[in-house]
């Protein structure tokens, strides 16, 4: 005899029935989706790529505000220097200045006086560029790859100079005097605190690094979000900026937590901040490509 089985009766569900499943399944699934497009974009900065401008020098070091004109900036490569009246939109060449400018100082005092560094350089302009001069100094060399003026003190440098480190002068460069050798030899820019004077910052290719003493002594910062601080500015409220590999990084607190502010610049080379108009902000990319903020790195380009 056969074994005895059990018929399976197989559920059938009526059309309608039917239909009705494949549109919850459908709601579902469009649900599900428009909650991963929700959270993608709460989530991820709102970016503008649409550079300002395009400069076409074959590098790009240095970026500098006129102190009480935000329209007015000076960019600085290792064939001269430009000049934008417009916010960046436009620029045109310095055709006073043809030498090395990978840095550009200018004190909140006199915006006529203009300092330029870089490569064998030292010079200084007081007519607001119009005419320039080489600075006589005691440094031990002048290839200098970062200089800063202090922007309250317009006879106050700091220099760093490839091969011989950190530099000070309080005479207007006349006299410098050593303060530190072991800076990284890939340093690229220097800033002061606006309210603690001893508190400087220095940027280079092995990371940003902190002084409390006004430059002798430095620590290395921990910048878990990036790894080369190529350009650096502070603003008033001690807002400190940082131009990196991976864009536009601010700090509200010393250096300690760090946002990414939503410009989608890649590998930024050049910063500045409006010393009239801390909420003006201007970088420069390594494809030349120029941006600016007017809302302290919170819309880009509008």
């Amino acid at each position: 005899m056969k074994p005895m089985t059990r018929n399976k009766k197989r559920v059938r569900l009526p059309s309608e029935s039917k239909r009705n499943l494949w549109i919850l399944i459908a709601l579902a699934l469009v649900g599900a989706l428009a909650a991963l497009v929700w959270w993608f974009t709460s989530n991820t900065p709102a970016t503008n790529s649409t550079a300002l401008a395009a400069l076409s020098t074959r590098d790009f070091h240095a970026l500098a505000f006129h102190p009480q004109n935000p329209e007015v900036l000076f960019f600085g490569h290792h064939g001269g220097m430009m000049q934008s009246s417009d916010g960046g939109k436009s620029w045109s060449s310095v055709a006073s200045l043809q030498q090395d400018a990978m840095s550009i100082a200018i004190p909140r005092s006199d915006a006529n006086l203009v300092f330029v560094a870089g490569h064998n350089v030292l010079s200084t302009s007081n007519d607001g560029g119009k005419t320039w001069d080489a600075l006589t100094t005691n440094l031990p060399g002048t290839d200098i790859h970062a200089f800063v003026v202090n922007p309250m003190n317009a006879r106050e440098f700091y220099a760093y100079v490839a091969g011989f480190g950190l530099f000070k002068s309080v005479n207007g460069g006349a006299i410098w005097t050593s303060l530190n050798r072991t800076v990284p030899p890939s340093t690229s820019s220097i800033v002061l605190g606006s309210h603690m004077p001893q508190t400087m910052f220095l940027g280079s290719g092995q990371g940003l690094f902190k002084s409390s003493d006004g430059g002798a002594i430095w620590t290395r910062v921990s910048t878990p979000a990036f790894q080369a601080a190529i350009a650096l500015a502070v603003n008033d409220q001690d807002e400190l900026f940082a131009a990196t590999e991976r864009g536009v990084f601010k700090s509200s607190d010393n250096g300690a937590a760090w946002t990414r502010l939503n410009v989608e610049s890649g590998v930024t080379l050049a910063l500045a901040m409006s010393p009239s108009n801390p909420q003006r902000i201007v970088i420069v990319n390594d494809k030349g490509q120029v941006f600016r903020s007017d809302d302290g790195g919170v819309t880009w380009n509008k």
